[in-house]
């Protein structure tokens, strides 16, 4: 047995069921030009010898992440590079797709970490801007940062002992 359904109010709940979809899930939306999304595989493509890696980089990470890597992360590196010297690896994001917003189609933010000296990881947050119309990385902005959370900032020298004083509420 069938029950006739208005088709006005199948489509309007259709429509309402895809909205409440896209307001639940975190928004994925396509923002490179397609001039910028040519640029970004070849770039992909240059860095990544095995196929399947590739593939899987392409179908996994989000678009944030792949220009993070690929873009913007060699920027970042000659970037940092003209102010300290001794830096020698970069990494943008936090590791698992997080700490990278892609703000346009010519600006992703977030943040990062250098490695200096061999063993020091220094934090700092990031702009990195893009040209539209070729995909190119046209400039890349940090800023150190002296209090990331969860980096404990260590610094040589002796240890200074403070006085501490307990108080106790009266019994």
């Amino acid at each position: 047995m069938t029950i006739p359904v208005n088709c006005r109010m199948r489509r309007s709940g259709m429509m309402v069921a895809v909205a409440l979809f896209m307001l639940a899930s975190p928004l994925r939306a396509e923002m490179l030009t397609s001039v910028q999304q040519s640029y970004l595989e070849q770039a992909m493509r240059t860095q990544i010898k095995n196929d399947s890696d590739f593939q899987s980089i392409r179908a996994e990470w989000t678009e944030a992440h792949k220009v993070a890597e690929f873009l913007c992360r060699p920027a970042a590196l000659n970037a940092l590079r003209k102010t300290h010297q001794e830096v020698d690896k970069v990494f943008l994001g936090d590791g698992k797709n997080g700490g990278l917003t892609l703000l346009s189609s010519s600006q992703l933010t977030g943040t990062g970490q250098y490695r200096a000296g061999g063993i020091n990881w220094v934090p700092f947050s990031f702009r990195c801007t893009l040209s539209p119309s070729t995909g190119a990385v046209t400039g890349f902005d940090y800023r150190l940062k002296t209090t990331a959370p969860g980096a404990r900032v260590m610094a040589p020298g002796p240890v200074v002992r403070m006085k501490h004083y307990m108080v106790r509420p009266p019994l």
